[in-house]
């Protein structure tokens, strides 16, 4: 969902239904996009090279060297290839700066001139200059794993190892010689910490060799929401995860899903659907023409999704509603009454008018939206306008979404835009807003470079920027169709299975495509967690959590630096209402502008996380200085 018909719109821009307007629009897009690359890559080979992103030498800092072992770290955001040279600047420390409530990432690295065997790596506790200290668990340690690319998305991947699976060190790591060993070092900083200045040490050891690294941890004087005010939508197959942990029915898969419900809080990203074990019990009366809703098990599920976990929208499941696609599409029919007729009608007016004032009555109504069709060409929108039409005047609060971007056919039948970021208009969109309507925007596995995507072999900083576009455009939420596309049933009949750690490529499925035959849709297209590695060598029941990826971590690390902003520009507001003299609100009101060096266009942004960190680091000493004015 929100992301097939774009694919098809690059693969079979033939298709009957695609107008001369869509046509028009990508042909230009394409020509841009080729003209671009010409100028920016020079038409890179899809080769292994020293001069590929992977292996440039122009970050990062050299800790130790010792026993012709090389201890190095560098940010989050960058990939790091394995035969990467270490870096020139050298350093004491690794260092990194955080809020309370927020999760920080660092990367250090163990690159040995001889093979070495059975390294044991773990994380003291982190001490403030005061003596308080952080939870034992603050700190959290996983191993940075590559996947062999074969196939490049485009013309930025490299055929290569790339760096993107995050499994949770659980026994000694032996390293290569001449290879990079990175380790993905992250901070939880808990609500109530103390702010200030903290350090510890990662200890290094194997049975010959012993050595200890620095970490040092700024902690800002102020704190992140529990629950964030950028809405995320993201696709999320359940039954995916029971297939590949070994479960052949229900029993105790509750325990696991709840790991990778968890794990979804903690990523401050929404699943579309979090209630796999229960929803609305809806019966519908034909002779009285009344709908009689059952909401219990509904309400005990969205108070720990919503309260508890901090999850901030979901996508309502209505029976009888119509679906569809470019496509295909299919009417509305609930009771055995098709959309048309009058008990249809009668039925589904009743029906949302109960869903709207339950939600209402909870405070859930901001949460819900309605995404019953995904992205219409125009041959579709006299039945979407019908549909949306239908939805408004039962339940005129109930936010409709459809993931297209403005079109005037629409007008008036829309809520809540959710255009893919390519056919974003800001001069459109911001006429909308006027009229109230909201945007939310996509990727998948278009657009390509030159735009911020969500693949393997693409710049770590990609993923993080597009927060920041985010930002920049006005944009109150993100959706990206799936999480865990880890086999295709096209690429791979049953009982076939992609192992995604394997082979990274995600392949088309569905609009008619027939089993066996094989179409691409870009590297880790759709997959930002994986399985647990075990699940491949058992058959017997998997109970572990899922693995994240860097993109997963990335994603993440741009909703906070989007909630850095967001808490600036409240605190702005406040004062100017208590204190309007108040000195130093221009410089503040300055930096909610995403500056250039971040990016300056959905295609033009800098490979470089440092202005990124540069800029942040500001936000963060104007919200502690307007803090202690206020």
């Amino acid at each position: 969902m929100g992301k097939m018909v774009f694919k098809n719109r690059y693969i079979i821009y033939l298709y009957p239904a695609f107008t001369c307007r869509h046509f028009i629009r990508i042909f230009l897009i394409t020509v841009f996009i080729f003209l671009f690359n010409i100028k920016t890559t020079g038409a890179q080979p899809h080769v292994h090279s020293q001069d590929s992103y992977l292996n440039r030498q122009n970050y990062g800092y050299l800790l130790k060297q010792n026993n012709n072992i090389n201890i190095w770290w560098c940010d989050a955001t960058q990939k790091i290839g394995k035969h990467r040279p270490v870096p020139y600047e050298k350093s004491k420390t690794i260092s990194c700066s955080a809020a309370k409530n927020e999760f920080e990432p660092v990367q250090l690295v163990v690159y040995p001139e001889t093979d070495l065997a059975g390294l044991k790596i773990r994380a003291g506790r982190l001490k403030h200059t005061s003596g308080y200290k952080l939870p034992m668990d603050a700190v959290k340690i996983y191993r940075v794993e590559y996947v062999n690319i074969e196939k490049p998305t485009d013309e930025i991947g490299t055929v290569d190892a790339w760096p993107d699976p995050l499994p949770p060190v659980l026994q000694p790591v032996s390293i290569h010689k001449n290879e990079n060993q990175p380790f993905w070092i992250l901070i939880q900083i808990p609500e109530k910490a103390k702010p200030g200045n903290y350090n510890s040490t990662i200890y290094l050891e194997t049975e010959t060799w012993q050595d200890s690294v620095h970490l040092d941890l700024h902690v800002w004087d102020f704190q992140l929401p529990h629950k964030t005010h950028l809405q995320t939508a993201f696709g999320f197959n359940p039954w995916l995860v029971r297939d590949y942990h070994n479960f052949p029915d229900n029993r105790d898969f509750e325990k696991v899903m709840d790991k990778y419900y968890q794990n979804f809080a903690r990523h401050r990203i929404s699943p579309y659907d979090p209630f796999t074990f229960g929803y609305f019990k809806e019966q519908f009366d034909t002779t009285a023409l009344k709908v009689h809703i059952d909401f219990g098990k509904f309400d005990a599920l969205a108070n720990h999704f919503f309260d508890e976990l901090g999850y901030n929208s979901f996508r309502m499941r209505l029976k009888g509603l119509g679906s569809g696609t470019f496509h295909s599409r299919r009417k509305g029919k609930i009771a055995g009454f098709e959309q048309g007729t009058p008990q249809y009608q009668k039925l589904m007016f009743d029906y949302l008018a109960q869903v709207e004032q339950h939600l209402d009555k909870r405070g859930w109504l901001d949460e819900a939206y309605i995404y019953w069709f995904d992205e219409p060409t125009e041959k579709d929108y006299d039945f979407v306008k019908e549909t949306m039409n239908m939805i408004h005047q039962a339940a005129p609060r109930l936010t409709r979404m459809l993931t297209e971007q403005p079109e005037p056919e629409l007008y008036g039948s829309v809520d809540l835009w959710c255009p893919i970021t390519a056919h974003y208009d800001h001069e459109i969109a911001e006429q909308r807003r006027a009229k109230g309507e909201r945007f939310w925007w996509y990727i998948c596995t278009g657009p390509k470079a030159p735009y911020c995507t969500l693949f393997i072999d693409h710049y770590a900083v990609e993923l993080r920027t597009w927060l920041w576009q985010t930002w920049k455009y006005g944009i109150e939420g993100i959706l990206i169709w799936q999480t865990n596309y880890w086999t295709s049933p096209t690429a791979f009949p049953k009982p076939q299975k992609q192992n995604p750690y394997q082979d990274p490529m995600s392949y088309r499925t569905g609009y008619g495509m027939k089993s066996g035959e094989i179409g691409y849709w870009g590297n880790g297209d759709g997959r930002f967690i994986y399985p647990p590695e075990s699940v491949f060598s058992s058959s017997e029941r998997c109970f572990q959590g899922p693995v994240n990826s860097i993109r997963f971590e990335m994603l993440r690390e741009g909703i906070e630096d989007w909630e850095y902003f967001w808490i600036l520009r409240d605190l702005i507001q406040k004062i100017e209402k208590e204190k309007p003299s108040f000195p130093y609100l221009k410089q503040a009101k300055e930096l909610l502008n995403v500056p250039e060096s971040v990016t300056t266009s959905l295609t033009e942004f800098s490979l470089s996380p440092e202005p990124i960190y540069t800029h942040r680091q500001k936000i963060a000493e104007m919200i502690e200085f307007l803090n202690r004015g206020l």
